[in-house]
């Protein structure tokens, strides 16, 4: 996790993230309804500073070291909140009239670019911040990162097939098994601990 510790990137990639599985699941890249509940859960931590309750595993671009986020997601992410100049504004179109979300087209590698900077995201890594509090089964050590990426590419629909397979490539940096380092990935849940 300590790769997604020292990378700057701006927090609009989780918008984005959210916006690109939201354009799939309707079928189109207008008119694209967020739903910033869908993606609280995975940010939400405990401890941060007062009236700071979400948790970026990565630095901000250009706003200092905080990894810490304010509760207002929809200030902070939605279309009619950024800027022109922005990154956010080249993947996004400019504001919707009914305050939805529009992707620009060949969005995938304009995030790519202006998002993370033509450097592609450790997948293990992410895919196990996001999925930290989600429990996994009768997994071997082998297979622990790898299930836990296929989880997430589920949830935010980067399919195994077409286009999807193509966009994941280019956000996600996803190593072969023998690139990553044999340990034990996941935590004993309740029932485990009980054993």
């Amino acid at each position: 996790m300590a790769d997604l510790g020292t990378r700057t990137v701006p927090s609009f990639f989780i918008a984005y993230l959210h916006f690109r599985e939201r354009a799939i699941a309707q079928g189109s890249l207008t008119g694209i309804h967020w739903n910033w509940d869908m993606v609280r859960p995975s940010l939400s931590l405990p401890g941060g500073p007062p009236g700071k309750p979400y948790y970026r595993p990565f630095l901000e671009t250009g706003r200092g070291s905080s990894n810490w986020m304010n509760s207002n997601l929809a200030g902070s992410w939605n279309p009619s909140s950024t800027r022109s100049g922005q990154p956010a504004r080249k993947v996004i179109q400019g504001d919707s009239p009914r305050g939805e979300a529009e992707l620009r087209e060949n969005h995938v590698q304009l995030a790519w670019e202006h998002l993370l900077g033509g450097n592609r995201v450790p997948a293990v890594s992410w895919a196990i911040w996001w999925l930290r509090d989600h429990a996994f089964t009768h997994v071997s050590v082998e297979q622990q990162p790898y299930l836990v990426v296929e989880a997430f590419r589920e949830m935010f629909r980067f399919h195994r097939h077409g286009q999807e397979t193509r966009d994941f490539a280019m956000l996600f940096d996803l190593p072969d098994a023998d690139a990553l380092p044999r340990q034990e990935w996941f935590e004993p849940g309740p029932e485990e601990l009980q054993r």
